[in-house]
């Protein structure tokens, strides 16, 4: 599409560069992100969620948040425009604690831009026992 003004003299302007848009909504919300305990341990949160594959227009990619463990703000920790099968992610930091609880949340991207959160997660930096030998 392009468009041009008209003035009050009756005028035409150039027209405008070529404006490219796409007829449908913003992605809806994605699944919340659930850790993956194989792949998770005491300094990584392994998380996955599900794809997007009910919105009109084809979901471009994945950005998931987390916050700092202390309840603060959510931070981008993983932008995964244009990678629209990566559907998880390993989170990792130096200072990972296990006694921190950390919160995530993920969105989709689709043409027309960044849609709604999935509900938040709730995950700890820990593994899973293995084995619990009872008395």
């Amino acid at each position: 599409m392009k468009y041009r003004a008209k003035n009050v003299d009756g005028q035409y302007s150039d027209f405008s560069k070529e404006l490219i848009f796409a007829l449908g909504s913003i992605p809806s919300a994605p699944s919340t992100p659930v850790k993956d305990d194989d792949l998770s341990g005491n300094t990584s949160i392994a998380l996955h969620w599900n794809k997007i594959t009910t919105d009109a227009l084809p979901v471009t990619g994945y950005l998931l948040y987390a916050d700092s463990g202390l309840n603060d703000d959510f931070r981008l920790v993983f932008d995964g425009s244009n990678q629209p099968e990566q559907t998880s992610f390993v989170f990792m930091r130096k200072n990972l604690s296990n006694v921190l609880t950390y919160r995530f949340y993920v969105t989709a991207i689709n043409f027309n831009g960044e849609g709604l959160k999935s509900n938040i997660a709730y995950l700890k930096a820990c593994t899973s026992p293995l084995f619990i030998e009872r008395p």
